[in-house]
């Protein structure tokens, strides 16, 4: 015979403060921390993108210039 469990948060209803439950998510407060890594990160990125498109466009007019196809 196999027994059943039910996960429970507690919480009968959402009609309540809800203040007074505590956090509905991992790290609350942190959310401008969060914020300003995902922007220095997608900064990052596109700056990094540019960087090796550059190099690779480069390296692709000087083949040519030189004759060879790739």
């Amino acid at each position: 015979m196999s027994s059943i469990f039910a996960v429970s948060t507690g919480i009968e209803t959402w009609n309540q403060d809800l203040l007074g439950i505590g956090p509905m998510y991992p790290f609350p407060g942190y959310e401008w921390l969060l914020v300003v890594i995902g922007l220095v990160t997608w900064i990052g990125w596109h700056v990094w993108q540019a960087m090796n498109e550059s190099s690779e466009l480069k390296d692709e007019q000087e083949r040519a210039k030189r004759g060879e196809h790739s």
